[in-house]
């Protein structure tokens, strides 16, 4: 019948030492990961310099003889309007929210308006920001000016867990 009863207890500790043990490392293994990866895959602040590029190549003189642009370079006249904006930006596919404007030569376009406006009050709690100034030159007024860059945008993470 139960003659080794002794070999039977010490059994029962060993799983009870094996099991708590084993799901200490499968935790371990699958969540170490995700806090030292988190902020290394952080692509947020890549995508805004690319934006902020775009934006500041889409007012840039175009040549359409040589194919060839001039970052940098801009006219006072109608280099800058809410055309080339609206033509250069898509937002339809987007992940997260986005909305900007660019204030150049005392006058203010935008991409995503109503977002912006929305947006842009309450940027240090529930939104970020991205701004950049970049100097451009003005081809027909031999000056130099700055173009300002304001992003606000949503943060991707909310948009995938909710």
């Amino acid at each position: 019948m139960l003659r080794n009863k002794k070999a039977q207890l010490s059994h029962v500790w060993k799983w009870l030492l094996y099991i708590p043990l084993t799901a200490v490392i499968v935790f371990l293994i699958t969540y170490i990961p995700v806090f030292v990866f988190s902020d290394v895959t952080n692509t947020q602040n890549l995508e805004n310099i690319i934006l902020s590029e775009r934006a500041y190549h889409a007012v840039s003189i175009y040549d359409d003889l040589i194919f060839r642009e001039y970052p940098g370079h801009t006219c006072s006249a109608g280099c800058f309007n809410q055309k080339i904006i609206e033509d250069a930006f898509d937002s339809s596919d987007s992940p997260r929210n986005l909305g900007f404007k660019l204030t150049f030569n005392k006058k203010s376009i935008f991409f995503n308006e109503d977002f912006y406006n929305d947006a842009k009050p309450l940027s240090p709690v529930r939104y970020d920001t991205f701004v950049e100034v970049r100097p451009v030159i003005i081809k027909d007024k031999k000056a130099v000016d700055d173009l300002v860059i304001d992003q606000v945008y949503s943060d991707r993470r909310d948009d995938f867990e909710s």
